[in-house]
């Protein structure tokens, strides 16, 4: 369920938000592991990324658009989180440029070979562009949760809202590869000549360690 919205009180002012709306954000980045949302991230200062969301228009006087404004802001931020998170991994990767049409088989192999080289016990996760979906071949269970069926194992599918481009598919071990951790989340008043806008900003630590673990990762490059 989504927070109540914040009403900064005047504009060019920046207020950090509190644990519900920030949860608004871990819960549409596909990289945050949710059930780490409350515990402290990397201090490491080499390891400290900061990411922005797009600008929001929004009417001030008007508390239904405040609210719009608002969920967009935070939208584009859990995009712009799990786009640093894909910047910081694919340094440590080999990345496979996969075709639209293969990319339901490519997801099923590397299930197998990422469930094949770890040791955890829980499945592997994908994290797919919510563009990709169409391609994916994805199994529905209880009308709501999405799985690559890889036979003698599967993995839980999250979609993340990067908007950037080309598009990318990664399988790893969740542990291995999610954003462990709070984001520090801040709201911004901007103005643009006449109009008002919000936007949203995030500080956080990601460190993937996938060069420690090479076969427990798999990425594809998928140019539609």
């Amino acid at each position: 369920m989504e927070s109540e919205p914040t009403v900064l009180s005047r504009r060019g002012e920046t207020i950090t938000l509190d644990a519900e709306h920030v949860g608004d954000v871990h819960r549409q980045s596909a990289f945050s592991l949710w059930d780490d949302a409350d515990a402290p991230g990397d201090s490491d200062p080499r390891t400290q990324v900061r990411a922005v969301g797009e600008p929001v228009p929004v009417r001030r006087a008007d508390l239904d658009d405040v609210t719009r404004a608002e969920t967009e802001a935070l939208t584009t931020l859990a995009g712009a989180v799990d786009h640093a998170c894909l910047e910081r991994l694919l340094p440590q990767v080999d990345v496979e440029d996969v075709a639209p049409e293969a990319l339901a088989d490519w997801l099923v192999g590397a299930v197998q070979a990422v469930s094949e080289a770890s040791a955890a016990v829980d499945s592997p996760s994908a994290y797919l562009d919510a563009e990709l979906r169409r391609y994916a071949g994805l199994r529905l269970i209880g009308g709501r949760r999405r799985t690559v069926d890889a036979g003698w194992c599967e993995a839980d599918v999250q979609f993340t809202s990067r908007r950037e481009r080309p598009l990318y598919a990664v399988v790893a071990d969740g542990q291995l590869a999610g954003l462990r951790g709070y984001l520090q989340v801040s709201l911004t008043s901007v103005d643009f000549g006449t109009e008002e806008f919000l936007t949203a900003s995030a500080v956080f630590g990601y460190s993937p360690r996938i060069s420690l673990h090479p076969g427990q990762v798999r990425v594809a490059r998928v140019r539609v």
